[in-house]
């Protein structure tokens, strides 16, 4: 008997599997989030299920927001890496300043096939070395963020000069302090974090939004 194409497509529609609505799941289910706020600045930084990577940041009420996506092989090398700590102990072990202008933080897993973790810290407190390792993986996502949406970031054609100071995507300031040998690398100091970066040329619109200062 000539089987009716009629049937077999709503047969079709009736056994598969709802796909949109596992994309959608995933779109929605957050693997990692890590904020910090104070008075004046917010920054909030999430990993999705499905690889997207959104980073809100600006003044409390004004952030701005930019996208970036993680391929699956990215993904599940940051699912392993964050799943490989530790994290039965994270208690903050020295405690910093305090104050509306000191940044209060948090971050939270909810991996799979993990048990959720949370833990909140302020910017110069001293955390344990597993809650460092995780802040310390979370941040290389903010490399993975695009522009803000709508906004464009450093001037055309900008080219970095020594006393420069530019405000990062995730509100940090650096500094322009040198270049290497090889003109192939810009080295930074942040203003507000303890840090060295080196960044291609190239890279710096990327990475970077505002030129807060030009000597």
């Amino acid at each position: 008997m000539a089987r009716h194409p009629l049937l077999i497509a709503l047969l079709w529609l009736i056994l598969a599997p709802d796909l949109s609505a596992d994309e959608a799941s995933r779109r929605a289910t957050e693997w990692a989030r890590w904020s910090c706020e104070s008075s004046d600045h917010r920054r909030d930084l999430t990993l999705f299920a499905n690889g997207t990577v959104r980073l809100k940041a600006g003044p409390p009420g004004e952030e701005r927001m930019g996208l970036g996506e993680l391929d699956p092989e990215d993904l599940e090398d940051y699912r392993r890496k964050l799943s490989a700590i530790d994290l039965t102990a994270t208690d903050v072990g020295g405690k910093g300043p305090e104050g509306d202008q000191v940044e209060l933080c948090r971050v939270a897993l909810g991996l799979p096939e993990e048990p959720p973790f949370v833990a909140t810290y302020r910017r110069f407190d001293s955390p344990s070395l597993a809650l460092q390792r995780v802040v310390t993986i979370l941040e290389t996502l903010l490399d993975r963020v695009g522009p803000p949406r709508g906004e464009d970031r450093l001037p055309a054609g900008y080219e970095p000069r020594i006393g420069d100071v530019l405000r990062r995507v995730d509100g940090a300031r650096f500094e322009v302090v040198s270049f290497t040998a090889d003109g192939r690398g810009v080295e930074l100091r942040g203003r507000d974090l303890p840090l060295i970066i080196y960044v291609e040329p190239a890279e710096m619109a990327r990475l970077f939004e505002h030129l807060e200062e030009r000597r």
